[in-house]
């Protein structure tokens, strides 16, 4: 599958004000925009013998990434699939016309999640809406059915 920028999926409105529409909506809508972060650690984890880290993508100078992807020996995987990561970044700069930076997002021993820029912490209560935290609970391993 051919390299597709990951803002021509972005929420609307109405998905960004009720969850439930949001995850309603198609499989790569849903991994391209709002869930991206999920199918890239679940690639990370569906290949624990490979190196496989995780990145994100912002336009350049923002502090809020916009997002994210799995990577690999030059490769990225996200909502489309494998393609080679220079394709990728240059797909997202090209639709939202501005340069993008790449950021690395790091595991720590404390099983903390930080940028090389931005330390944050994440939990599903801190992170989503209450709504969105018992979806992810009822499903084991959110994205893998997708990988």
């Amino acid at each position: 599958m051919t390299a597709v920028a990951a803002g021509a999926f972005r929420r609307t409105a109405l998905e960004r004000a009720d969850q439930q529409v949001a995850w309603a909506r198609a499989d790569q809508a849903f991994f391209a925009a709002g869930a991206c972060h999920i199918l890239a650690w679940a690639c990370r984890d569906a290949y624990p013998a490979r190196s496989v880290d995780v990145a994100a993508v912002r336009l350049a100078g923002d502090p809020q990434i916009f997002h994210a992807y799995a990577s690999w020996n030059g490769w990225a995987f996200d909502h489309s699939g494998w393609n080679p990561e220079p394709q990728l970044l240059a797909v997202n700069a090209d639709f939202e016309g501005h340069p993008l930076e790449r950021v690395g997002i790091i595991v720590d021993s404390l099983n903390s999640v930080r940028s090389t820029t931005t330390v944050c912490r994440t939990s599903i209560g801190a992170t989503h809406s209450p709504v969105l935290a018992g979806m992810l609970a009822d499903s084991p391993r959110p994205g893998h059915s997708y990988l």
